[in-house]
């Protein structure tokens, strides 16, 4: 049996594994230490750092039993926030407002708040919700006018393309947030102030110059007003289809979308994450384990490697509308816009979720887009870019004419 003395002191080595980034030896720590029959105070620390740990490492399920054990113990302000933060990164946002919302409730002291203010706007933006994000995000700034990640986020809540200067005000006034400077030289660039670009990293100002150089394409705020503006684009008859659903959190936003219409609804991914390394990620990045996520009626899920569903698919399908491309990497990519070709039209949207922006942009998902049009010979015309979320969204305005076809 454990002394106090003994439980104080392997909880401070478990911490201390922990502080210097040996997550696996801290989860163990922690675990042994629950292993045996601890106070409640003790305990709820336990499950509170070993939440922790699992988050850092993406082990969702984990770490959002863990979060509401600590919070069914402790029932404080920071153990809701975190399970707040456990959801969310399980793609559970809806979920996740409701906690940060219960530990708004609860007595926590400001920086706490603060911090749990922008996360519930965070959460209340990946449901969709954006004027209840907008709301969280200046109740963080009137605690803390200066919290850089709160105005950041905000300019996303109000950017208009045709009127940006709001967001502007707040992209300005977010301090130590390090893309928002070079996304403001971008939008004041868009609005035809001339300036020297900021210091920033060499992939982000390549990517905001490429959609620079497309002054026709529309800008968009972020995720779901980037996809409500491609659904808007649709001009043809055709299934909708999403190449990497993950969590279904952009799945659920276009069944929402789609429920009045006729349209079908598909979903491919093999909830096994990535399946190469990709920008230092490993293998295995972004799996559900193999879960499926819960998803409206009438969406259809076709769990599995896009070698083996799509053709599948595409031999019953008729033509598609729209494609959200949530592939990240070249070959998932390019297998997906190649198995999809033979029902593409002209007049098909193809939303791509991380286009821009990642240090390797040019090789992935762009440069499968170029591989697929050049082979398939596809002309292509960018209707938008979102430099926030990083998506692109392209229309198809010829199939099939002569190879070596170019973007418009």
């Amino acid at each position: 049996m454990m002394t106090a003395m003994t439980m104080a002191t392997a909880l401070e080595e478990a911490q201390r594994a922990h502080a210097r980034g040996d997550l696996s030896a801290a989860i163990a720590a922690y675990e042994q230490l629950l292993a045996h029959t601890l106070p409640e105070a003790l305990s709820a620390a336990v499950w509170f750092n070993l939440a922790a740990a699992h988050r850092a490492l993406d082990h969702h399920d984990d770490a959002v039993a863990a979060a509401r054990r600590a919070a069914e113990l402790s029932g404080d302000a920071a153990s809701h926030a975190q399970l707040g933060l456990c959801l969310a990164a399980r793609g559970q946002p809806e979920e996740a407002v409701l906690a940060h919302e219960r530990a708004l409730s609860l007595p926590l002291d400001e920086a706490t708040e603060v911090a749990t203010w922008v996360n519930l706007g965070n959460a209340r933006r990946r449901a969709g919700d954006r004027a209840g994000a907008e709301s969280a995000y200046r109740r963080a700034l009137a605690l803390c006018p200066d919290h850089g990640a709160a105005h950041y986020n905000l300019h996303a809540c109000l950017f208009r393309d045709d009127d940006p200067a709001s967001a502007l005000e707040h992209l300005d006034r977010a301090s130590g947030v390090a893309w928002a400077p070079a996304l403001a030289w971008a939008i004041r660039q868009r609005q035809g102030v001339d300036a020297a670009a900021p210091a920033a990293p060499s992939f982000l100002l390549d990517s905001l110059r490429f959609a620079l150089a497309h002054p026709e394409a529309r800008w968009c705020a972020d995720t779901f007003a980037t996809l409500d503006l491609a659904l808007d684009l649709v001009h043809i008859d055709g299934d909708v289809v999403e190449l990497g659903v993950r969590f279904g959190t952009s799945l659920r936003h276009l069944a929402r979308r789609l429920s009045r219409t006729s349209r079908r609804l598909h979903g491919f991914d093999s909830f096994e994450g990535l399946p190469e390394a990709w920008g230092g990620q490993a293998p295995g990045l972004y799996s559900t384990g193999g879960r499926l996520p819960a998803v409206p009626d009438g969406v259809e899920l076709h769990p599995g490697w896009f070698r083996d569903t799509l053709p599948r698919f595409v031999a019953s399908a008729g033509s598609v509308a729209l494609v959200h491309v949530d592939c990240d990497i070249y070959a998932s990519t390019r297998t997906a816009l190649h198995a999809l070709a033979s029902l593409v039209r002209p007049g098909t949207i193809l939303v791509f979720d991380d286009y821009l922006g990642n240090p390797t942009w040019r090789d992935d998902e762009h440069a499968a887009l170029l591989d697929a049009a050049d082979a398939r010979g596809w002309r292509l015309r960018y209707r938008a870019f979102s430099p926030f979320s990083r998506q692109a969204v392209v229309e198809l305005t010829e199939v099939g004419c002569s190879a070596g076809a170019a973007p418009g």
